[in-house]
């Protein structure tokens, strides 16, 4: 297609999966994308794109394990090992992961290329991927008694001939309500990709018959959660799972943050007599950053061990004597905490290909990667504990390839 002598490509295409057809359980998705470029001048190709890239969840997400919750019913010791004893009591949880839907990415991207004399070539492109429902946990909660037994309401009954006591399981010392999560997933995990991608073509040294390529890119990543942050409330120093409920804070305030540069210089050499193509990259990463962003939490409502959940409103947060069942509301709203990103050295890896052909239908390649075992202990800005950086990049094979 032309508009104005002006070449235009469009390109469009859906692709449509289904996942167990015909159960219950089957999930299907269309994924979308549109691409268009056209070129204002001879040397130049400016490129758009648009794409839904749906995942469906997997045979783990809709076939997921059961839930054990265990609690210590009874720990009777009188420092005689044949006299110790204690008891637990597990619970299983059906998972059920019936409310998943597909995870859905949607992409941005804008380029051009720039075509230099001698077949070389100029490439930068930036791209934004955004996914709202990714999975998650579903901080959905359930509740159940739980008693627990002690010698001195008679619970438990020590044996006057020694060994193991017996349990009167009609005296528990008390009942608890223990509320816990019922492991189900939904779309409650987010994130954001984003970045700018350069490739430069700079062209052959045609006495070695080696062509060398420029890369290089910078991208920043946000990951979050729109699932309520469930805690107990502060100043409670119980057990966790039996707190009397639990304060419900936005969760989408709270977001870890990584960027990074990088740059990779490729060289590919061509011995055509030999039937031998050998190539070089070396790689560099010269700025990691990452950080959490831990924002002000003010309380939304709260989680009753009855799971009957009660909004927060602005009326209550101005009130500096509100209470929820002996707690101050204003000891629930939590100051942020500032801490500095973490920022690494510059870290290098090399790898090596070495490709041979035999036949017209048979070839062999040689590869080895981080080819001078480069596996360097360094610390962060942040801490002097060193830790082990390109851990288990090492490796070296050969492959076999026949076309039949």
């Amino acid at each position: 297609m032309y508009i104005d002598e002006c070449p235009v490509t469009i390109q469009a295409g859906v692709r449509y999966t289904v996942l167990q057809p015909g159960k219950s359980e089957s999930v299907w998705s269309l994924s979308p994308r549109v691409n268009l470029s056209f070129s204002p001048v001879k040397w130049l190709d400016v490129k758009a794109a648009f794409g839904k890239n749906a995942k469906t969840p997997g045979l783990t997400h809709l076939y997921p394990d059961l839930k054990y919750v265990d609690r210590m019913i009874v720990n009777y010791g009188t420092g005689n090992p044949d006299e110790q004893y204690m008891l637990y009591d597990t619970r299983i949880i059906h998972v059920n992961n019936s409310k998943l839907k597909n995870s859905t990415t949607t992409r941005y991207e804008v380029g051009f290329d720039v075509k230099l004399p001698k077949d070389r070539m100029i490439s930068i492109s930036a791209f934004r991927d955004k996914n709202d429902l990714g999975f998650g946990s579903l901080s959905q909660y359930m509740t159940y008694a739980f008693d627990y037994y002690d010698i001195s309401n008679g619970g438990v009954v020590p044996n006057p001939e020694g060994g193991k006591p017996t349990v009167d399981y009609s005296k528990p010392f008390r009942r608890d309500t223990v509320m816990t999560t019922t492991g189900e997933m939904g779309n409650t995990s987010g994130s954001v990709n984003e970045g700018v991608e350069l490739e430069i073509n700079l062209g052959k040294i045609n006495p070695i018959r080696t062509d060398l390529y420029l890369r290089g890119g910078y991208t920043r990543s946000e990951l979050y959660s729109s699932a309520p942050l469930y805690t107990r409330p502060v100043g409670y120093s119980g057990d966790v799972d039996t707190s009397p409920f639990r304060i419900a804070y936005s969760s989408k305030l709270q977001k870890d943050i990584d960027k990074q540069f990088s740059t990779q210089l490729q060289a590919v050499c061509h011995i055509p007599k030999l039937k031998i193509v050998g190539s070089a990259t070396f790689q560099v990463i010269w700025y990691n950053y990452s950080k959490s962003t831990n924002s002000k939490r003010i309380p939304m409502g709260y989680l009753d061990n009855k799971l009957v959940y009660h909004e927060i409103t602005q009326a209550m947060l101005d009130d500096p004597d509100y209470k929820i069942q002996g707690y101050k509301l204003q000891d629930q709203i939590i100051d942020p905490q500032v801490s500095d990103a973490i920022k690494q050295p510059v870290l290098w890896l090399m790898n090596f290909r070495l490709t041979k052909n035999i036949s017209d239908f048979a070839g062999f390649s040689f590869y080895v990667n981080n080819l001078p075992y480069y596996e360097p202990w360094q610390h962060s800005n942040q801490t002097k504990t060193l830790s082990e950086r390109n851990k288990n990049t090492f490796a070296f094979g050969v492959e076999l390839s026949i076309k039949l």
